[in-house]
């Protein structure tokens, strides 16, 4: 927080009880279409499965679902929109000039 500096701190996510730097649910990241994060942020975002492919994945697999439970109760339904869609836009990545990869 020392190294942040305060103009910028009203754009950053903190924990009102100690100040730190915190990330946000995973409800309010799919509010968001363009994210900001760091190298160390982007990185958790991939290993919690946040990405477009596996956010894809999970859809694809609710629309298989909601399909076969519609069929077994011998009820018509459509197809879910925007399964194949991408949820996040743009991911910006801070500091990609110091990453080595």
């Amino acid at each position: 927080v020392n190294t942040v500096p305060v103009y910028l701190l009203q754009y950053c996510r903190q924990l009102n009880a100690t100040g730190a730097f915190c990330l946000p649910s995973v409800k309010e990241l799919f509010a968001f279409q363009v994210i900001v994060c760091t190298c160390s942020d982007a990185h958790l975002l991939y290993r919690a499965g946040l990405t477009n492919s596996q956010l894809r994945i999970r859809r694809n697999c609710f629309q298989t679902f909601v399909t076969s439970s519609i069929q077994d109760c011998n009820m018509r339904g459509g197809v879910l929109e925007g399964v194949n869609e991408p949820h996040f836009t743009h991911l910006f990545v801070d500091e990609a000039a110091q990453a080595t990869e």
